[in-house]
């Protein structure tokens, strides 16, 4: 067996074994928004991607319509009684990451009272009990004809996947009656937070978080430490190697010269 075989064997063995990890680890990827734009749509038919949901279902609308922030189409929700309705789309996310969830509103004919919602934008995981671990932005009321950006800021859960986005007109047990209008919905990644910004935490009991904590680097800490305990064993192995093919050193034997020879003779 030549010395570069006995080096190679070693190392593909644990090429091998750090490729299998690393597929057995969980593998994550945010999908973006559906036709946040709203322009996938046919008159007078729901926006594709979307649907809509409520515990009232006869008093709710939901369809496109035009006139939208830089476009033709936005979302219209209509709540023909006090209800609350939302329009909904389930995305995935990646685990223990930052958002920042907008959309741009404007209402017509939304009251708020005491025991009312208004129009929000609101985040909520998907298989939840309805009304657990909501996160909601302000609310917007019949003050707000022109369009006006609704935004909230969230970091997953260490288990958090998936989030459900819900463009909401009225509340858990705060219903509203009146027309929302919805357009550009953007979800996207964040570093930080800005100062002064609520960011609370979906999976969590806590409502609020540490800005660009990365709690998905938990996931990893298995593969980090099989890794490091290989990366030894590798090296103790190809020493161990090492030591089997270097040559043992040893002293030649010493031969008595033909003076010492006669020496011992004579004194016979």
């Amino acid at each position: 067996m030549t010395k570069n075989t006995v080096y190679a064997a070693p190392a593909a063995f644990m090429l091998i074994i750090t490729l299998c990890l690393f597929a057995l680890c969980p593998v994550y990827a945010a999908q973006g928004v559906s036709n946040g734009s709203f322009e996938i749509c046919e008159e007078g038919q729901p926006p594709a991607g979307w649907y809509s949901e409520s515990y009232n279902q006869k008093a709710h609308s939901f369809s496109s319509a035009s006139g939208g922030t830089d476009g033709e189409c936005c979302a219209c929700l209509t709540n023909l009684l006090p209800a609350d309705s939302r329009i909904t789309q389930e995305i995935s996310c990646i685990p223990g990451s930052t958002y920042r969830l907008s959309v741009y509103a404007r209402t017509s004919g939304v009251e708020i009272t005491s025991g009312s919602a208004g129009a929000s934008v609101t985040v909520q995981e998907p298989g939840k009990n309805y009304g657990d671990n909501l996160v909601s932005s302000m609310a917007l009321d019949d003050e707000c004809t022109q369009w006006t950006e609704l935004y909230i800021y969230f970091t997953t859960g260490p288990k958090t996947d998936k989030v459900c986005i819900w463009l909401r007109l009225g509340g858990y047990g705060a219903e509203s009656a009146g027309t929302v209008y919805f357009d550009n919905v953007v979800l996207e990644p964040v570093n930080a937070v800005p100062e002064g910004e609520p960011c609370a935490v979906l999976g969590q009991t806590s409502s609020q978080a540490a800005p660009g904590s990365d709690i998905s680097a938990m996931h990893y800490l298995p593969l980090l430490a099989v890794t490091v305990l290989l990366i030894v064993a590798l090296v103790v192995l190809l020493m161990r190697k090492k030591a089997a093919l270097t040559p043992e050193i040893t002293e030649p034997q010493r031969h008595e010269s033909s003076s010492d020879s006669d020496a011992d003779g004579d004194d016979i």
